[in-house]
C-alpha cells in the first residue's frame, strides 16, 4: 500500500496543493498538446487522454485521493485544459497573454464544433473519455 501524506498535511491543506499542482499540469499539457497540434496540423485525439491520465495522477500523488472532491477536481481541471488546448490549436499559444478575446474565442470554438460536427464526432468522443479517465483514476476509493 502506498502512503499518499507522507509530509503530514491535513486534508485541506492535500487538496489545495492538489488544486494548484494540477492546474499546473493542466496548463502545461494543454499548451504543449496546443502548440504540437497547431504544428503539425493533425489532431492527435489520444491526447485528450493523456491530459487526463496526467492531471489524475498529478491529483491523487500531491492530494492524496481521498474523497470525492479529487475526481470533481481532476474532471474540472481536464475540461479546462481541453478547452485551452483547442484554443492554443485554433488561435497560437499568444491567445493565452490576450485576456480581452478569451470570451469571444470560446464563442469561435463552440462556432467551429458546431459547424463542422460530423468531423467532431470522434474527438468529442475523446475529450468525454478524457475526462472519464480523470474522473476515475483520480480517486483512491474508485482505484
Amino acid at each position: 500500500m502506498k502512503i499518499y501524506n507522507l509530509k503530514g498535511r491535513t486534508n485541506s491543506q492535500r487538496f489545495y496543493y492538489a488544486l494548484g499542482y494540477s492546474i499546473f499540469v493542466g496548463i502545461a499539457s494543454a499548451i504543449i498538446m496546443g502548440m504540437i497540434t497547431s504544428i503539425t496540423s493533425l489532431r492527435f485525439s489520444i491526447g485528450y487522454l493523456v491530459i487526463g491520465g496526467v492531471v489524475a495522477k498529478t491529483c491523487l500523488n500531491v492530494g492524496g485521493g481521498i474523497g470525492k472532491k479529487y475526481s470533481y477536481l481532476a474532471a474540472a481541471v481536464t475540461i479546462g485544459s481541453i478547452l485551452l488546448s483547442e484554443l492554443c490549436q485554433l488561435f497560437g499559444v499568444s491567445i493565452l497573454f490576450q485576456p480581452q478575446n478569451w470570451l469571444s474565442s470560446i464563442q469561435v470554438l463552440f462556432q467551429y464544433y458546431e459547424a463542422s460536427s460530423f468531423r467532431m464526432i470522434l474527438p468529442i468522443f475523446f475529450m468525454i473519455w478524457g475526462v472519464y479517465i480523470a474522473y476515475s483514476s483520480s480517486n483512491i476509493e474508485n482505484m
